[in-house]
């Protein structure tokens, strides 16, 4: 996740103020999706005061708010859902391959094949997700046989 210079963030959080509103205010308000922190070693923080637009301060670095990920629980356990929007086109993702394996696939480029693997729930954005379901769904499948 990349992070700002106030002067840089500042440019994109104005940025993002003027497409939500000039769309109709749809969507995710930009003043309250964003964090800053004064040092590298120190956790990010919200305003307490949000939604608010952020001080801009010289001394932090900023940066937009993670999206949450999408979970569904099997067996009990939860794990990150598969992706279900094309990602952008050059990231790279992974999905399950032969025997279990998981295999890393860059870039995205918006071919026939992705767009199956997509559909069909085998599109992650880390390997560690994507082993994650890929065991979880062994299991569920050899039952007791395992």
């Amino acid at each position: 996740m990349k992070t700002f210079t106030a002067e840089e963030f500042e440019i994109e959080f104005y940025k993002a103020m003027h497409e939500w509103a000039s769309g109709g205010k749809v969507g995710k308000l930009p003043r309250g999706n964003w964090e800053y922190r004064y040092t590298k070693s120190e956790d990010w923080r919200q305003s307490s005061e949000l939604p608010h637009t952020p001080s801009f301060d010289d001394l932090a670095q900023y940066r937009w708010k993670p999206a949450k990920k999408r979970t569904v629980v099997i067996d009990g356990v939860e794990l990150v859902a598969p992706e279900v929007y094309a990602p952008v086109n050059g990231t790279t993702y992974f999905c399950e391959y032969n025997k279990g394996n998981i295999e890393s696939y860059s870039p995205w480029g918006g071919a026939d094949f992705e767009y199956e693997s997509l559909k069909n729930g085998k599109v992650f954005l880390t390997r560690e997700d994507c082993q994650a379901m890929a065991d979880a769904q062994r299991k569920q499948r050899m039952g007791s046989v395992l």
